[in-house]
């Protein structure tokens, strides 16, 4: 499996994550919820997977939106 990032994510300014779970994510805005086709803007968007990371290997994706984390709802 490998970690597919889009052209940019090398320029973008993303501080490497210290969590375990190897991922840095943001709220997803409008201009994000229509260029992935939701009505309106929920969740949180995966912007950056970590090598070697819990993430990594269970097969998020960049640009994932979890709109859900056990029984909390990720406004």
């Amino acid at each position: 499996m490998s970690c597919r990032r889009p052209k940019a994510q090398k320029d973008r300014d993303i501080a490497v994550p210290k969590a375990d779970l190897g991922v840095v994510h943001r709220k997803t805005n409008q201009t994000a919820a229509d260029k992935l086709g939701m009505k309106e803007p929920k969740g949180v968007r995966i912007v950056y997977i970590g090598p070697n990371s819990v993430a990594f290997d269970s097969g998020l994706h960049l640009e994932d939106v979890i709109l859900k984390f056990g029984d909390k709802t990720m406004d």
